[in-house]
């Protein structure tokens, strides 16, 4: 029997220490699945992401999961077309319908809400290569392989007229900004069998010909009006932009590619809203934008990893699309030339892109035979130039999660709607650069320092000051409110903590001899932390304010210091590249945390305590396993040291920023 019973001891240790082994070769197995994913998203492979994705093990699914699984796939709608292959999109003028142009030769309209078909228009005898609306919505313009062009009645679909505008296909369409013309571009090869590129002007309400000029020894492919009608720009595979000015046609500009040594054909073009600059989609994978009136080369657009096919800007002139075959749709800042986000989904490349009237919503085609539509203020959050400061340090979401704040720029705090970014006021706070805003747990007021020795409170609804927060020996580095709202703290160049009451008035002031950089209240308002110039980490009593127990493990500054919602455990970043976990009882420490290069600016838990996010100078957010103490995924969209971070209070969005210039919202679903 004692054997029998010493047999199954071992039998059960034995089954223990495989079970664990087979955990741990799980939790491996999913790491490396979310490293696999997060590398493909960031080579723009989004279909590789997906299968990656869809191979982690589901025992140990987390936010880095959900993030990376909903950011693989960001369209709001899709619609699949088995029989034939839209090639080309345009929105009718009040948004309503789109025409997409098939290869089958038809020219189907869809419900833009629903992309469900309405109807038909048929009629060529060979593959539509562009259907385009004209802008006052009367007509649709169309051409063709069977090189044709032909004019429809919007409305009934009626063939208005039918001209053989020559060419051999790989042709486009465009409509005067006033719908009384329509130019076309082609290409056709001469008996001396050199080809030569060709650009058109038509009547759109005749069909009569009205200017043909040749241009290069390549197909031209792309052709637009400028907005205002005055000017007329080609696009070409001979590595060109043409230009003409409509009052003095026989004059041509050029933009080229000619400096590149990659093969740089033009397979689709734009103007900005305000006529001032032209942008070319390249097969070299880098658009450039010009300044159309000095020829000045103004942005070469750095993020796609293949051919560029498609170009589009937004009807307020604020953003421009980019997309092709590395199938990710780029969005980037109009004016400054800079990425603002990419947008994953289709499985092939992209070929063509346009957006509603309103700018709300953009329309895809790809050759993996969808439609799909996204939402445009998705990748355009906290972009409002009036609340976008040239530098921000301060940075605090509300406890509910529904605004951002912000410095701004002229001594302003700037709101943000969280969920969508939209500016929602600027307030006067007559402050210098900001450090740090803290914000009431009711939301009912928030405070803001600078270098100064004034703290200022402000009632959140009317932008008034509330108090004014003095006997400060040196200006405020950070602040803290209590979760109660009975508390502020703030850190000082003198080397203290000051603590003021809700009323505004100073109750302690706590002496760090070391220098102080970081505070953090705990969830239940009885601890305060401080993080030492000299890297001591600090636990003070809430009503007491008497020092507990404190830790120098540090070499360098406590940068950042968060507390697990659970209160038992809290998380400190520092200027040596570590972050580190501790037990509150006793400031022993229970992780250890590398992966950063370089110093670590900020630290936050998620909701639910199992993750970590953590912003650094070396451009990067890392999402850490807070149980286990390992790195699950790095976010590296960000060209300056990021300064700030939070987490919404259902975990599902966290918030960064990198001195001003970028403002991020990774959500998870």
């Amino acid at each position: 029997m004692k054997t029998l019973f010493i047999c199954s001891i071992l039998a059960l240790a034995t089954a223990a220490h495989a079970q664990d082994a087979y955990d741990e070769l799980l939790y491996r197995s999913y790491l490396a699945h979310i490293a696999a994913a997060n590398a493909s998203l960031r080579l723009n492979e989004a279909s590789e992401a997906k299968r990656w994705i869809d191979g982690a093990a589901i025992t140990r699914l987390g936010w880095e999961w959900d993030y990376l699984n909903s950011t693989a796939d960001q369209s709001l709608d899709r619609v699949e077309f088995e029989d034939a292959l839209p090639v080309d999109i345009s929105p009718s003028p009040d948004g309503k319908t789109l025409a997409l142009a098939m290869d089958d030769g038809s020219i189907r309209l869809l419900d833009a809400a629903t992309l469900k078909e309405q109807r038909r228009i048929v009629g060529h005898r060979a593959a539509v290569y562009a259907a385009r609306y004209s802008p006052d919505g009367k007509s649709i313009v169309s051409c063709s392989r069977d090189s044709t062009l032909r004019a429809w009645n919007a409305e009934s679909g009626e063939l208005l007229w039918e001209v053989h505008a020559g060419g051999h296909g790989l042709a486009d369409v465009h409509v005067s900004p006033d719908s009384k013309s329509i130019t076309y571009c082609s290409w056709r090869r001469h008996p001396e069998k050199r080809v030569e590129g060709l650009v058109s002007l038509w009547s759109t309400k005749t069909g009569k010909k009205l200017w043909e000029a040749p241009f290069g020894n390549k197909p031209i492919v792309a052709i637009r009006f400028s907005p205002d009608g005055t000017m007329l720009a080609a696009g070409t595979w001979g590595w060109r932009v043409a230009l003409w000015t409509l009052s003095n046609r026989d004059s041509v500009r050029e933009f080229t590619f000619d400096d590149v040594d990659a093969y740089s054909a033009i397979d689709d073009i734009a103007f900005s809203q305000d006529g001032k600059q032209i942008i070319a989609a390249t097969k070299n994978g880098t658009p450039r934008i010009w300044d159309v009136e000095s020829g000045e080369l103004l942005h070469e657009l750095r993020s796609h990893t293949k051919p560029v096919l498609t170009v589009c800007v937004s009807q307020d002139g604020s953003q421009l699309y980019t997309s092709g075959a590395d199938a990710a749709i780029v969005v980037w800042n109009m004016q400054t030339g800079k990425p603002l986000t990419k947008l994953f989904g289709h499985d092939d490349r992209v070929y063509a892109l346009a957006t509603s009237p309103d700018s709300r919503t953009l329309y895809s085609l790809s050759a993996d035979r969808s439609l799909r539509i996204w939402s445009v203020p998705a990748g355009t959050w906290c972009t409002a130039p009036a609340g976008r400061p040239e530098y921000c340090y301060a940075f605090a979401l509300t406890m509910d999660g529904k605004t951002l704040l912000t410095d701004g720029p002229d001594s302003l705090a700037t709101l943000w709607n969280a969920a969508d970014g939209t500016l929602l006021r600027t307030l006067d706070v007559r402050d210098d650069l900001l450090n740090a805003i803290a914000v009431a747990p009711d939301n009912s007021w928030f405070a803001t320092c600078t270098w100064d020795t004034v703290v200022r409170v402000w009632n959140m609804q009317t932008g008034k000051l509330k108090h004014e927060l003095v006997g400060l020996k040196g200006g405020v580095t950070t602040l803290a409110a209590s979760p109660d709202g009975k508390w502020l703290a703030g850190a000082t160049s003198a080397k203290e903590v000051v603590v003021w009451n809700s009323d505004g008035d100073l109750v302690a002031r706590l002496e760090c001899p070391g220098g102080v950089w970081s505070v953090a209240f705990s969830p239940f308002c009885d601890l305060l932390a401080t993080g030492g110039q000299d890297g001591t980490l600090s636990l003070w009593n809430v009503g007491s304010w008497q020092l507990q127990r404190d830790v120098r493990e540090y070499s360098a500054s406590i940068n950042a210091i968060a507390f697990h919602p659970g209160g038992y455990e809290l998380a400190t970043a520092g200027d040596d590249g570590r972050l580190v976990v501790w037990d509150t009882e006793d400031l022993a420490e229970e992780h250890e945390l590398r992966g950063h290069s370089q110093r670590i600016w900020c630290v936050a838990y998620s909701p639910d305590g199992s993750r970590l996010f953590t912003g650094s100078a070396d451009l990067t957010v890392r999402v850490w396993d807070a149980e286990v103490g390992s790195s699950l995924l790095v976010l590296s969209e960000f060209s300056d040291p990021v300064y700030n971070i939070a987490v919404s209070p259902d975990g599902n969005s966290v918030y960064a920023n990198s001195s001003g210039t970028e403002f991020r919202k990774f959500s998870a679903r």
